[in-house]
């Protein structure tokens, strides 16, 4: 059995990153904790009533994929940028810390919004080997309307790892219409058709008939 933590800048990037692949993890048997940095707030318009309703979504998310834990850190989203980085470093740590987590799933460095790059570049400070040694595996998840749309070439997402989720995907998308404030018909780049046709795209390039990617940073051996 391992302990994963899944780290998202956003409720809906774990859906949308790597939600395949956590549902296989907890169908193995896996322990799966999933870790929400940030939070909507009044700031960005969100009333009473939205705020409640997003509570009420996250709850529904949790019992869809039956995770060990929900950890919402509650750092303003879209605000990260005034937050000190040694803040969320040290409260990523403690929870990894804490949890004892082994394999932890991060946004890619290079997205385009500015919460995922700096929570990726937090949460590998937070698992220097010598601060979190319990963690063996490091992987960045892509994230659609995120990754896909950096134009910068040097920091293009390159995967070198390829999870099957032929037995997932449906279930997948299931939990992406929870998710129905975030979506768009085709082709808005978070469509259900999108997310299935990224899933065939990946499994045709690793063998499988859908797939999730990912870019492995580090694997720990002993």
């Amino acid at each position: 059995m391992e302990k994963i933590g899944i780290i998202s800048p956003h409720c809906d990037d774990e859906t949308l990153g790597c939600g395949g692949t956590i549902l296989r993890h907890i169908k193995k048997g896996n322990e799966v904790f999933w870790i929400i940095v940030t939070e909507p707030h009044k700031g960005i318009g969100f009333n009473k009533d939205k705020l409640e309703e997003h509570k009420n979504l996250i709850k529904e998310i949790s019992k869809q994929y039956n995770f060990k834990k929900t950890i919402e850190l509650n750092f303003p989203s879209a605000e990260l940028d005034t937050i000190p980085k040694k803040k969320i470093i040290k409260k990523i740590s403690d929870i990894i810390k804490k949890e004892k987590l082994e394999v932890i799933f991060l946004p890619f460095h290079g997205d385009v919004h500015s919460d995922h790059r700096i929570i990726s570049e937090c949460s590998i400070s937070s698992i220097k080997w010598f601060r979190n040694q319990t963690v063996k595996k490091i992987i960045e998840y892509e994230t659609l309307s995120e990754t896909d749309f950096n134009l910068n070439n040097n920091k293009a997402f390159f995967p070198n790892m390829f999870i099957d989720i032929s037995d997932y995907i449906e279930k997948k998308l299931k939990i992406c219409e929870i998710y129905k404030n975030e979506f768009n018909a085709h082709p808005f780049p978070r469509s259900l058709k999108n997310v299935e046709s990224l899933s065939i795209i990946r499994g045709a390039t690793s063998g499988f008939k859908n797939a999730e990617a990912f870019k492995v940073l580090r694997i720990l051996i002993n």
